[in-house]
């Protein structure tokens, strides 16, 4: 695993891999953002991003897969998922047409996790069509949280009735929307 850093008057962590990738990641609070029937239960519900930028001459190193950023990444997730009704959700939008590539690469890193058994994954699917302006927008993402987790029936249904709007939001207030694909 790299040393992580944190960084707190941003609330973001980061760390450089020996192939000169520094990563930037965090948590944004989406709790109040969502159903308040959330709050009554106690649930939070974060958003997880990451970024990441070379700080060297680019290598052909820097596009394999290294399992210690995976390391990196999953320590961070299981490490704030230590209360039990907290939630991380990720989204990975089609901007830049890498949302496969980021989506796969949360899969990958959640399939690689030594302590993977103790929690669950809900992978997500949007795609948004606005066919006044011949626009297809997707997202990828996910919701991580423990299996232990108290209130998994009040999450479904009150986190996923907004998740439309939160992957809208990520992925440019396209005009139509659809119904989320759930794929479990």
């Amino acid at each position: 695993m790299y040393k992580i850093s944190y960084d707190p008057s941003s609330g973001s962590y980061h760390f450089r891999t020996e192939n000169g990738l520094t990563f930037l990641c965090g948590f944004r609070n989406r709790t109040r953002d969502l159903s308040p029937v959330l709050g009554i239960y106690d649930i939070e519900v974060w958003e997880f991003y990451f970024n990441s930028y070379k700080t060297d001459e680019q290598n052909d190193s820097l596009k394999k897969f290294d399992k210690r950023v995976s390391t990196c990444i999953s320590h961070l997730i299981f490490k704030f998922l230590a209360p039990e009704l907290r939630v991380v959700l990720y989204t990975c939008d089609s901007s830049d047409g890498r949302h496969e590539v980021r989506h796969n690469l949360f899969k990958q890193w959640f399939n690689n996790l030594v302590e993977r058994e103790n929690y669950t994954r809900l992978p997500i699917e949007i795609d948004q069509k606005d066919e006044t302006l011949d626009l297809v927008a997707s997202a990828r993402g996910g919701i991580i949280t423990r299996k232990d987790f108290p209130h998994m029936d009040i999450l479904q249904k009150e986190l996923i009735d907004k998740l439309p709007d939160i992957f809208r939001e990520k992925i440019g207030l396209l005009q139509h929307s659809t119904s989320p694909t759930i794929s479990t």
